[in-house]
């Protein structure tokens, strides 16, 4: 595909439709690689005109106030509020994208004839600043031209720019979602067990740290330890009676064993 010149980028004129985490990422960062932000709109005054202070640009209080003819306007808001979204900020001139990993892109198409996709993969939290550069970002748009700015913004901000489709990113969102949430979620488990006996959930941050690094480096199904990976029923007897009193967490432990123990043995408990 035929690069986009960095001359011609910087002509780009982008609106940030957002006021939680991945709008201040990704605005903070176009900001940063010096893309000029024409203003910013969120439902939450205050965060609106904190962020449109950071990024040196206005904030709106109404979408359709936004200016009307911006290249890009980047509707960085909750996967629930794209479509209306949308509608509120009506007819424009520039390119509307989402940051959607499982919407479809034609669910701006309804109202716009230029959008698209401008999806980060990667987890985002306040007050962590997050280096996009290794950052992959997923684009699509409903035009060829479209998808040459998209590939070119996203070229400022990562050396990961990749062209997708809404198969595509459903299927990443999916993986992220067991890679990212359903992880954090163990470990959560495991930071509310150590506290009910009084110890710390730092105790566990070098074997974390070394687990993420390995799965990493090799095939996680290499990487795979513990009793349901050797069959070690005698450990898996003395975990499941020490979680007698915690039924849910015991049901997670049970699964998860029954998995491991099937992919790796061909039984279960």
């Amino acid at each position: 595909m035929q690069k986009y010149s960095l001359q011609a980028i910087y002509q780009i004129q982008a609106v940030i439709i957002g006021t939680g985490k991945v709008a201040n990422a990704l605005g903070s960062a176009l900001h940063n690689a010096r893309l000029n932000i024409a203003g910013v709109f969120g439902r939450n005054a205050l965060r609106a005109e904190k962020l449109a202070s950071m990024l040196g640009t206005k904030a709106y209080n109404n979408a359709y106030d936004l200016p009307r003819d911006a290249g890009i306007y980047i509707l960085a808001v909750s996967d629930d509020a794209v479509a209306e979204v949308s509608e509120q900020l009506g007819t424009v001139n520039g390119l509307v994208v989402h940051v959607s990993g499982s919407l479809p892109a034609g669910i701006l198409s309804s109202v716009h004839q230029r959008y698209g996709v401008f999806y980060p993969l990667q987890t985002f939290t306040e007050g962590r600043h997050i280096d996009l550069n290794e950052v992959p970002f997923f684009v699509q748009a409903g035009h060829t031209d479209d998808l040459k700015i998209l590939c070119a913004i996203a070229g400022l901000l990562s050396n990961k720019v990749i062209e997708s489709s809404d198969q595509m990113r459903a299927q990443l969102h999916l993986s992220a979602v067991f890679a990212s949430n359903f992880v954090n979620a163990l470990y959560d488990i495991s930071a509310s067990l150590l506290e009910s006996k009084a110890l710390d959930f730092s105790i566990l941050h070098p074997l974390i740290r070394e687990t993420a690094l390995k799965a990493t480096a090799m095939p996680p199904s290499v990487a795979q330890t513990g009793p349901a990976r050797r069959d070690d029923r005698k450990a898996i007897e003395k975990h499941l009676k020490l979680l007698n009193n915690h039924q849910r967490e015991k049901a997670v432990y049970i699964e998860l064993t029954n998995f491991l123990l099937e992919k790796y043995h061909g039984k279960t408990l």
